[in-house]
């Protein structure tokens, strides 16, 4: 198993697929278009673990720079592993890949969420060295949906 960057041209389907599993849906032609609006953004990354030849897992992170503080942050938006080849170390590869990135354009932590029914991510987290720091609180807007 290895991680490498997404590739718009053969992991469209599967990323797809997982960030369902997550709880997203995202249509294809969707996902290929913020990837590509998104293809010169130093901030964005988006890498998969692959597994003889199948991706099985993908980390989507962003680097930030917050107006009142003095260094940069990386924010995990999401990461999912396929239902089934959780376990194998996937997640963990993805997770340190992330946080390796993050590193080089000079952050001084990640952040994610996670759902509060996801014990087992909780759990994952933890033992990778996360710590739950503080509440998250999401007001919704109902918007139109957008290709972009």
């Amino acid at each position: 198993m290895h991680i490498r960057d997404f590739n718009v041209a053969t992991d469209l389907p599967a990323t797809a697929a997982l960030f369902s599993q997550l709880g997203y849906p995202v249509i294809e032609n969707t996902l290929m278009n913020r990837v590509q609006a998104s293809a010169h953004d130093q901030t964005a990354s988006l890498l998969v673990a692959e597994d003889n030849g199948r991706v099985v897992g993908v980390v989507a992170m962003h680097t930030l720079t917050p107006w009142h503080e003095a260094t940069r942050w990386a924010v995990i938006s999401a990461l999912v592993v396929d239902e089934s080849v959780r376990g194998n170390g996937a997640g963990a590869m993805l997770l340190a890949s992330a946080e390796r990135v993050a590193g080089t354009k000079g952050c001084s932590h990640v952040e994610l969420s996670s759902n509060e029914a996801r014990l087992r991510a909780h759990s994952f987290y933890e033992r990778a060295g996360y710590s739950e720091v503080r509440k998250r609180f999401v007001k919704r807007f109902a918007l139109q949906a957008t290709s972009a």
